[in-house]
């Protein structure tokens, strides 16, 4: 061996073992990026129909969800996530994100992300376990009285918002992981600009006390946007701040891989004189509110979902199958029980593969004697659905 040649093996043994001395992230290159992708074609029908004309579809194919999901680890403690939904020749924002560690106990977040009630809403379609979170069916009056999703959705206490938040959470490595998540908001929903000067205000706690269970407790407060006359026209008064204010408990059994996974939320709250669906609400009860008066009607919502995974072991065509059962109780008036309604859904799923998998559910709508959904006051209305997930 010539000197030059051994004084390059010196050098390279050199290189190799600083390289194993210095930690994974120190050898890490930044930025990262990682692209993805999720479509989901659905057949949904539905039982309601127009006396007279035909106005509403029995049966309809329809693109529920196309996403791009981009993803960027900008340094060690800093990423960044951008989703877009294209469906039905509109393209909506879903989580658009940046988020850097503030040591090793605190995130911060800025950009749009989704407010902290129902577990059922935070986690993704990809692990929810039937085809639609809330009621959805063609033709359907009042549709944001009915089922948990819809009905905190519609009252601006879940879904997605504008703001910030700060996460404080515990080591990965703990024996009982713990985070609590605090944020503001505009309130004013998905990609929508800011009406008054007013914000929304929330806080999760989360805590796993063993590896398969996960409890969730959470608070928001909406600010409720007040129209005021101004002339001939109607506007938002810029310190119009009536609050309503929702609680949820929730928890989460299992995961997607085999057996029982279950999610439970349960909601409760009221909505201010100016919430969004209190109008709606007073005009539903038996007696007619007084005029020049108003009400702060008071909810409840629980909503419970399951799925008993089969492994098939060795199969070419199918991994595994899935039967699932869902009921939701939703009383968005707890003075008005007529109102209320419980939502039923049977199903199945069966999977190709990890990320490709076939979706069957009959949902059954039950309303209360005071609640017309589409076939007239306390009728069933029924759709079925069914669905590919497929994940790129």
């Amino acid at each position: 061996m010539t000197l030059r040649s051994a004084t390059f093996a010196r050098a390279l043994r050199l290189t190799a073992g600083l390289a194993l001395a210095l930690p994974a992230a120190a050898l890490a290159q930044y930025p990262t990026a990682k692209l993805q992708g999720r479509l989901q074609p659905e057949l949904r029908t539905s039982d309601i129909t127009t006396p007279g004309v035909n106005t509403v579809p029995g049966s309809e194919f329809l693109l529920r969800r196309a996403y791009i999901e981009f993803s960027a680890q900008l340094a060690e403690n800093v990423r960044s996530k951008v989703e877009v939904n294209a469906t039905r020749r509109a393209v909506n924002l879903e989580d658009a994100w940046l988020e850097v560690d503030l040591g090793k106990y605190v995130t911060w977040r800025a950009g749009q992300e989704k407010k902290p009630v129902e577990r059922l809403e935070i986690m993704s379609s990809s692990t929810y376990p039937v085809v639609e979170r809330g009621a959805a069916v063609a033709g359907l009056k009042t549709p944001n009285l009915v089922s948990q999703n819809n009905f905190l959705t519609a009252a601006g206490f879940t879904a997605h918002d504008v703001g910030t938040s700060v996460l404080l959470h515990t080591r990965d490595s703990a024996a009982v992981p713990v985070s609590l998540r605090l944020g503001v908001w505009d309130g004013q929903g998905k990609d929508n600009a800011e009406v008054n000067s007013a914000k929304t205000f929330g806080a999760r706690l989360v805590v796993n006390p063993m590896p398969a269970l996960s409890l969730g407790a959470s608070f928001v407060s909406h600010d409720d946007p007040v129209s005021v006359k101004s002339g001939t026209t109607t506007v938002v008064a810029a310190d119009s701040a009536p609050r309503s204010n929702a609680f949820g408990l929730d928890g989460e059994w299992g995961t997607m891989d085999r057996g029982l996974h279950v999610v439970a939320d349960a909601a409760f709250g009221r909505q201010s004189h100016a919430g969004a669906l209190v109008s709606t609400i007073a005009g539903l009860r038996p007696v007619a509110v007084p005029a020049g008066t108003t009400i702060e009607p008071r909810f409840r919502t629980f909503h419970v979902v399951g799925e008993y995974k089969v492994l098939l072991g060795e199969n070419p065509f199918v991994q595994a199958v899935g039967p699932v059962f869902r009921w939701d109780r939703t009383t968005p008036d707890t003075e008005n029980g007529g109102i209320a309604s419980t939502l039923l859904t049977p199903g199945v799923n069966v999977y190709f593969s990890p990320k490709a998998w076939l979706m069957v559910n009959y949902d059954v709508l039950k309303p209360g004697d005071g609640l017309d959904l589409g076939r007239g006051a306390g009728q069933d209305v029924h759709s079925f659905k069914t669905m590919m997930r497929i994940f790129f």
